[in-house]
């Protein structure tokens, strides 16, 4: 009887645990993901998840899975139709996407809503790939942090709801695009958007970490909202119809460049960080740059500006004007300019006796008669090449006497780069 039923008890055992390795191996086999056609329908795809296929059975196991961190499909210079079977890389951080021709005339979806653990995707970003892709999804993608997009000349929609994580977003040359909304992604700290041209909206919301955004040749984008952007510390905005910009809330600017914008009026009175400003190409009736002492670099380049007015911008350093018609410059405020480049001016005399740190000057286009160089640092001797250019002296002009701070004279046109 003993016997019997030690024989049950053995055989009770073996049984339970033929059941559980039959379990395991059963969810083993469910776990994994089979290498063909259905699962990865593009052959590049397919030929990657071969690659991680350790063992060679024709599946992805969830270790083998958890290996791919890193997919760079522009390696295989091919043109993807179907990028299912991405969603199964799991662990995937970094995703490098183009192709070397854009051929397909279907729509493409590129979904990654799925890879939570997806840190940076560049989307036809690198060595001058593009990209078939219509439509990319990166819903709740909420570890992304770097999002790149170039030559991507289908896509029409581009979801980053709730990537909250995404802190730097790039993307130039997106032809078909005509809005995107980022007011979701509230750790974003740069945004670049470029030669989009069909862009008619872009919504920032409440995003207030941002600290750098540029706008270049997107001339369907008449509006742009920045009240709430309060960190913001550069700005640059050219080609786009935006009439009118309102950065009193801005008052972190330190860098902006603005060009080729129809805006007539700027008021820049709160920017008191302001260091660095270019304005070109717009039809500004004045500028008023009274308020920004910290200003060290200024660019003006073809505006219609007859009157500016220095004094208070003690600590400039550098001073660029093109194609300007300035009746007259007064620089005897700004002793620390070390730099000066005036072409096409109209004014006849240039005032340079406290100009004691001036190390270069180039003019072409303007009227001057008789250039005055004794107050700065500029010698004849230290433009010459033996002294690397310590100093620069560029006068294209005809018939211009320059007279050096060593006392050296010379006729125009001169060019310290090439003096014998």
């Amino acid at each position: 009887m003993k016997k019997t039923i030690r024989n049950c008890v053995m055989l009770f055992a073996v049984t339970l645990l033929a059941a559980m390795a039959w379990g395991t191996e059963q969810a083993d086999a469910a776990s994994q993901v089979r290498i063909d056609a259905r699962n990865f329908p593009d052959h590049t795809i397919r030929k990657i998840a071969r690659s991680y296929d350790k063992n060679k059975n024709g599946y992805l196991s969830p270790k083998e899975i958890s290996k791919i961190k890193k997919v760079s499909l522009e390696d295989f210079h091919d043109t993807i139709t179907d990028y299912k079977g991405l969603e199964r890389f799991t662990n995937l951080r970094v995703l490098r996407c183009g192709e070397g021709k854009v051929k397909s005339k279907k729509e493409i979806t590129l979904d990654l809503s799925k890879n939570k653990k997806l840190e940076a995707l560049y989307l036809g970003e690198y060595n001058h790939t593009k990209s078939n892709v219509t439509k990319l999804k990166l819903t709740n993608c909420k570890k992304l942090k770097k999002l790149r997009i170039s030559e991507a000349t289908r896509l029409k929609t581009l979801d980053v709801k709730g990537c909250v994580a995404l802190k730097d977003l790039e993307w130039c040359y997106c032809g078909r695009l005509t809005a995107l909304d980022v007011s979701s992604c509230r750790a974003l700290k740069r945004i670049c958007v470029s030669d989009s041209r069909k862009l008619s909206k872009l919504k920032l919301g409440t995003i207030n970490k941002m600290e750098d955004l540029v706008i270049g040749d997107c001339p369907a984008l008449k509006t742009l909202d920045l009240r709430k952007q309060t960190k913001l510390k550069a700005l640059h905005v050219s080609n786009a119809p935006i009439r009118k910009l309102n950065v009193s809330n801005n008052v972190r600017l330190e860098n902006l460049c603005l060009s080729e914008t129809p805006m007539k009026e700027l008021n820049l009175k709160k920017q008191t960080r302001l260091d660095y400003l270019l304005v070109s190409k717009m039809p500004l009736q004045k500028l008023d740059i009274r308020s920004n002492k910290q200003l060290k670099v200024l660019i003006i380049s073809r505006m219609s500006l007859e009157k500016l007015l220095l004094r208070n911008n003690v600590k400039l350093e550098a001073l660029y004007i093109t194609e300007t018609p300035l009746q007259k410059l007064d620089i005897s405020d700004n002793a620390r300019l070390e730099q000066i480049n005036l072409e096409k001016v109209p004014f006849t005399n240039l005032d340079l006796k406290n100009q004691r740190n001036l190390r270069e000057i180039e003019i072409s286009g303007a009227k001057l008669k008789h250039l005055d160089l004794t107050g700065t640092k500029i010698t004849k001797e230290k433009c010459m090449p033996v002294f690397n250019h310590e100093c620069r002296c560029r006068m294209d002009d005809k018939n211009v006497e320059i007279v050096f701070a060593d006392g050296e004279k010379m006729i125009s046109p001169v060019d310290s780069f090439n003096w014998k």
